[in-house]
């Protein structure tokens, strides 16, 4: 739910980074959602079935991740080498970035504090 409102946020403060970063919580999501099924099946796979369950989510995930933060930071390039001026009506709402990364922030304490015990 967190991550559709920030990439509706995202897309409505016109801030590509925080596009970027809803794609890689998107990528995260699905991951966990993926190993969670890894490790119900590892119980009663093979050898080589437990060695695929073990290898194939992290490849994907750092694949993806990688693909789009070299998307975004070919993009933000092309951006600052061809258009160095922002013009009105373009720029991002800084208030909507501000307000999701200050939850971001929250939720990342939140995080730390329940499971670093």
């Amino acid at each position: 739910v967190f991550t559709i409102a920030q990439c509706s946020a995202a897309i409505i403060a016109n801030s590509d980074s925080m596009v970027a970063d809803s794609a890689c919580m998107s990528v995260d999501i699905m991951t966990y959602g993926f190993n969670l099924c890894a490790e119900r099946r590892k119980k009663h796979s093979t050898r080589k079935q437990f060695l695929l369950l073990e290898f194939i989510p992290p490849v994907i995930s750092a694949s993806i991740l990688l693909a789009v933060t070299v998307y975004t930071l070919t993009s933000a390039l092309d951006t600052l080498i061809n258009h160095p001026f922002v013009l009105p009506g373009d720029e991002a709402n800084v208030n909507i970035m501000l307000f999701f990364s200050a939850i971001n922030i929250a939720l990342d304490m939140l995080n730390v504090g329940c499971f670093a015990r």
